[in-house]
């Protein structure tokens, strides 16, 4: 196996290990998104165990550009 191949196994790995779910109201301290131009979402694994903050991601009403907006938690 080269890198590359390797680089689309562990694309694929964490396909299959995270999953990305709507976020009905911003947690406080997330900067950056605005609810009447933005959907929001947080990254979440899914096998529920994981350390540290929750990352969100809000995407574009009007281009579905996706953006990183933080993280926030412990």
């Amino acid at each position: 196996m080269n890198q590359e191949n390797a680089l689309d196994a562990a694309r694929k790995f964490l396909l299959n290990w995270i999953d990305v779910k709507a976020c009905d109201k911003p947690p406080e301290g997330l900067y950056g998104y605005d609810s009447l131009k933005d959907f929001l979402f947080r990254v979440e694994r899914k096998d529920g165990l994981y350390l540290g903050g929750t990352t969100y991601l809000a995407v574009s009403k009007a281009t579905g550009q996706v953006r990183n907006v933080g993280t926030v938690g412990e």
